[in-house]
């Protein structure tokens, strides 16, 4: 499938490229719109890497420290 076919979908929470040229993998998953990317894998997550898709694919993300900022409010107070 082309990035643009992937990307031309309302979805974008993962993907996978799976190449013997791993340099080449690494270009296209710089282009593909979604949350995260593996290169030949699939599925692997990591408890301090966050997780999140893009587009239609849910809000927020998990995980990592992104994943716990998910759940404070920033306030500054000036004195």
């Amino acid at each position: 499938m082309s990035n643009q076919a992937a990307n031309d979908s309302s979805s974008g929470l993962g993907g996978s490229d799976w190449s013997s040229d791993t340099q080449a993998a690494a270009n296209v998953a710089k282009r593909l719109e979604c949350g995260s990317v593996w290169i030949n894998r699939h599925g692997m997550i990591q408890p301090n890497a966050p997780f999140g898709g893009v587009k239609s694919s849910g809000l927020g993300v998990e995980f990592g420290e992104e994943g716990l900022a998910e759940y404070t409010d920033i306030q500054v107070v000036f004195n």
